[in-house]
This record gives structure tokens, C-alpha cells and sequence, in this order.
């Protein structure tokens, strides 16, 4: 790869390939943020929420990347707090969408596999099944 010579070539370049990781890790993220809540297994987790529901607050805040695995990041802001989430695929993948989804999906099949069954009352039970 042959790159600019002029530093403000360089931070153009820079700013241009942020963006574009940006809007596609952002993408990645919103697929599979509810990976981060499948492994909760607490009462009071299963009576208010599913683990989409709780997801669905979470925006893509960043990447990092390290160690060979990218990290997505997501934030919820419920003023005053932050919340941080964070899903991982490893590095290797980021150029495969098909085998970023399988990464996730095998993920998914594991934790649900080993997540055991909620233990509702009646009236918690019923609103999750209107949730879907």
C-alpha cells in the first residue's frame, strides 16, 4: 500500500477508515449486541427483561482491538449512568461477515444450551410471551 506523503493526506486516510470500521462494527454490533445478556441468570434480570430487550437500549460506542480479537463496545446512557456491553470475534474473522454471524450464532447455541429456564411467576411468565 502506498500512502500520502502530505500529513493531511495521512489524517484524511485515517479519518475515512475510523468512519468506515465505524459504520461496520456498528453494523456487527446491533446483530448480536444480545449476546452480552445471555449469560445473565439472575431472577430479577428475567423478571423485567429478555436478553433483546435489554440490548435494544445499548448503541455501538467503539472498537478495540487487541490480543487478535476485536472487541465491539456499546453504551446506554440512563443519566446519571453509563452502561458498557461489550461482545468479542477474533481478528482472523473481520473480513468474513458469513463467519463473524457463525462465530456469534455458535456462541448463541452454546449459552442458550447451557442457560437454564427462568423461573416466572404467572404474571411475569405471561408478559414475556407477548414479547416474543
Amino acid at each position: 500500500m502506498d500512502l500520502p506523503i502530505a500529513t493531511s493526506e495521512l489524517i484524511a486516510l485515517r479519518d475515512a477508515a475510523d468512519s468506515e470500521l465505524r459504520r461496520r462494527f456498528a453494523a456487527i454490533f446491533k446483530r448480536h449486541r444480545e449476546l452480552a445478556f445471555l449469560q445473565r441468570k439472575d431472577r430479577v434480570f428475567e423478571e423485567h427483561w429478555t436478553p433483546e430487550t435489554a440490548a435494544s437500549r445499548y448503541d455501538f460506542e467503539r472498537h478495540e482491538i487487541k490480543d487478535g480479537r476485536v472487541t465491539l463496545i456499546g453504551l446506554e446512557q440512563a443519566e446519571p449512568f453509563s452502561y458498557r456491553i461489550n461482545i468479542w470475534f477474533p481478528l482472523n474473522l473481520a473480513d468474513d461477515d458469513a463467519a463473524i454471524d457463525a462465530h456469534f450464532a455458535h456462541q448463541r447455541e452454546v449459552l442458550m444450551r447451557t442457560r437454564p429456564k427462568p423461573k416466572l411467576d404467572k404474571k411475569t411468565a405471561a408478559r414475556h410471551s407477548k414479547r416474543g
